[in-house]
């Protein structure tokens, strides 16, 4: 099989070539790179670096699902924090100002929780299409232990322990970009790549893109299709249109799936209970969570938590 000519079918939610889950054809060059990029972050995340992509700029096409699972924040005192409705928004906040700032040059910052980071832009013929962020650090930034004193006012007793769990064993920039530039050169591979298939009438990828990175960025409100619809200035039904073309699912199976994949990622990283995560994650009914949780993973939430959580 030649892989840069024959199309796969690629499952958004697990990472892995499915013929079953996901209806959604990404060609064989599209997915190489992409599967290089994700393979790549992966091994950096199991040497211990809380590797994100953020602030997707440009048209990715079908590689955009997989990217947005890879723009959450790993440290789990950003679980902990996301999971409070107030600090959420908040850190929305915090991405959009990123967005608008447009970095190209590589620095070292922290948010409006004191939690401290590298990033790293990745610049295209002049443009930021990227930023590929290293974050879950602290004790360098000044103002940082201020801001985490300030974010505390907000949370229980978690939050100390998650924040004092961040290292304080900070790289240096050098280090930093040499490991960060693999991916820069393979983000540019695939933000050429895509743009050189996309066409001329690109509004329902343009809409189904603007849907999930609001779904991404509200999973947790308990949000349904005519939130999102309303979201990106469509009706409902031309919505599941577009969803099972471009996913293969329904927008509530699609806004689901995200809840799932993020309330097991809470349950490997804090602390909060199996309710607490239904209702962290968007779920309004914590029974349904957990039938769902089951069916999806092949375990009950607390047996899953067992084999990751140390709390």
């Amino acid at each position: 099989m030649d892989l840069l000519k024959k199309p796969l079918i690629f499952d958004i939610f697990s990472l892995s070539f499915n013929t079953n889950f996901s209806k959604k054809v990404l060609w064989g060059a599209d997915v190489k790179i992409l599967s290089d990029i994700t393979g790549y972050i992966d091994f950096l995340r199991g040497k211990g670096f809380s590797v994100m992509l953020s602030c997707f700029d440009g048209y990715y096409g079908s590689c955009m699902p997989v990217l947005l699972e890879y723009e959450v924040h790993r440290p789990a005192v950003c679980r902990y924090i996301k999971s409070n409705p107030r600090l959420h928004d908040k850190c929305i906040h915090n991405k959009r100002l990123l967005e608008q700032k447009h970095p190209n040059k590589p620095y070292y910052s922290h948010c409006y929780a004191g939690i401290e980071e590298f990033v790293y832009p990745i610049v295209y013929y002049g443009k930021t299409i990227m930023c590929v962020n290293v974050s879950g650090y602290r004790g360098q930034c000044p103002r940082a232990r201020a801001l985490a004193e300030s974010t505390a006012k907000y949370c229980d007793e978690h939050f100390y322990g998650l924040y004092a769990a961040l290292s304080s064993d900070v790289p240096e920039m050098s280090e930093i970009t040499a490991m960060l530039r693999p991916i820069e050169y393979m983000v540019c591979a695939l933000y050429d790549e895509c743009a050189s298939r996309k066409t001329a009438d690109t509004r329902q990828p343009q809409i189904f893109t603007r849907a999930i990175k609001y779904i991404y960025d509200n999973y947790m409100n308990g949000i349904l299709c005519a939130d999102v619809a309303a979201a990106v200035g469509c009706s409902e039904a031309y919505l599941r249109g577009i969803f099972r073309i471009e996913a293969g699912s329904s927008v509530l199976e699609y806004i689901n799936g995200v809840r799932l994949s993020h309330a097991a990622e809470i349950l490997k990283n804090s602390g909060l209970s199996v309710t607490e995560t239904a209702f962290a994650s968007g779920f309004s009914d914590s029974n349904y969570f957990s039938t769902a949780f089951k069916k999806k993973y092949g375990e009950p939430p607390k047996r899953y938590r067992k084999k990751f959580c140390t709390h």
